[in-house]
């Protein structure tokens, strides 16, 4: 039997024994209080009143400046107070704080539940790994999520230099067959000039728009000092997570290459918790068919590009010939890259030494080889290490040739 909460309905059952506690849940208050409602025959529900809010004159001017501009709480407090707006700074914050959470909402789930609309980039720098010799790699990975279906692109890189990630970018978009509407990017050097915290006005790299544009998507910074999304940061720990197991299990960098890229297979073919789903089945079934088709082959920012390890000679092996660097660059990882008839050493983007293609087994630069000299005899005096870099040289000459990979 439903209980009424007017006195004279009350009335009615009386001499009926009433379950306070079944009667608070029915009317979802209380037990005390339905006690009170029960036992006082002069109860009489308070009417609610709404009061106007200072801001009640100024919403739509603030969902505005919040949706199309992403104006901080101050800079609209400023703006509503020139047009006769009385209340605190701390009202405005408040009412903008409840604003933004329902915009974030209605952004997630856009993103969430539209294939083909966004994905995000990232790039865990300083990544050290062990190979069986105990011999450390110092790598960076890059990693590229579809936002819908958790599909990623990982690759193995030596330097963060923008040639290298328009690279990167371009295995990707390849990878997944195709580019999305909008990728979103940590505020990285090689993609931002500038970033203003207050007025969120980016600033990008001109060769960056102009690969965007190349590319098909649209290019969206996150803010300063915020991730873009929880999601990436998560996916970027368990990768490094998976790769820390593969210390001193590999042999070289081309090894340690082929664990990333068989890391990557894996990662796609498991549930993402995100989705409930597997992410290649969710990517092939939902997503593939909505991301744009484009031809990339024009673009080719780093063409025969190899990576070679620094050797304690302070050299690189290419094509069974040996290659001289400075020594400063003692067991780096470094790019070497063929052009013509010239061997060309990068480190980090910057070129460190260059060489004519030889048939020579041992390449010296005559500065690479008086550094070496130098330090292996640290008290020898000018003349003495001129007259040893010179035998040497002439030795090294003489020493044979390098026999070309059949």
């Amino acid at each position: 039997m439903s209980i009424s909460k007017t006195s004279n309905e009350r009335k009615e059952v009386k001499g009926v024994k009433i379950n306070i506690s079944e009667y608070a849940r029915q009317n979802n208050i209380s037990w005390n209080t339905a006690k009170r409602r029960l036992t006082s025959g002069s109860y009489r529900r308070k009417r609610k009143i709404n009061k106007k809010s200072k801001l009640d004159d100024y919403m739509e001017i603030i969902e505005v400046k919040l949706t199309n501009y992403n104006c901080s709480a101050t800079a609209i407090y400023y703006f509503i107070k020139e047009k006769g707006y009385t209340g605190s700074l701390s009202l405005v914050i408040k009412q903008v704080s409840k604003m933004k959470a329902k915009l974030h909402k209605k952004a997630t789930l856009r993103v969430e539940t539209t294939p083909g609309l966004q994905a995000q980039v990232d790039w865990k720098e300083t990544v050290t790994l062990r190979t069986k010799d105990k011999e450390e790699y110092t790598i960076n990975i890059f990693l590229y999520v579809l936002s819908y279906s958790k599909f990623k692109y990982i690759e193995l890189t030596v330097d963060r230099t923008q040639k290298t990630l328009f690279t990167c970018m371009k295995h990707a978009i390849e990878y997944c067959g195709g580019s999305p509407e909008e990728i979103w990017f940590d505020n990285m050097k090689t993609v931002v000039d500038s970033h203003d915290i207050n007025t969120n006005e980016v600033k990008f790299n001109d060769k960056f728009i102009q690969f965007a544009k190349d590319c098909q998507f649209k290019a969206i910074a996150c803010k300063p000092y915020r991730p873009c999304t929880k999601g990436i940061a998560e996916n970027v720990a368990k990768l490094m997570n998976r790769l820390q197991v593969y210390n001193d299990e590999f042999e070289d960098y081309d090894e340690l290459n082929a664990i990333v890229k068989r890391l990557n297979t894996n990662l796609n073919l498991e549930v993402s918790q995100a989705t409930n789903r597997v992410c290649v089945e969710l990517f092939e079934e939902n997503e593939k068919e909505y991301l744009a088709k484009i031809n990339l082959d024009h673009l080719n920012f780093k063409p025969n590009v190899e990576i070679r390890k620094v050797s304690n000679e302070s050299m690189v092996m290419y094509e069974n010939a040996k290659y001289s660097v400075p020594t400063e660059y003692l067991h780096e990882l470094v790019e070497v890259q063929r052009k013509d008839n010239q061997l060309y050493i990068h480190y980090k983007g910057k070129e460190i030494a260059c060489h004519t293609i030889s048939t020579k087994r041992f390449n010296y630069r005559k500065n690479d080889l008086t550094e070496i000299v130098k330090t292996t005899f640290p008290n020898a005096s000018e003349a003495s290490i001129e007259q040893k870099v010179e035998e040497r040289l002439q030795g090294y000459d003489c020493f044979g040739k390098a026999r070309k990979r059949k």
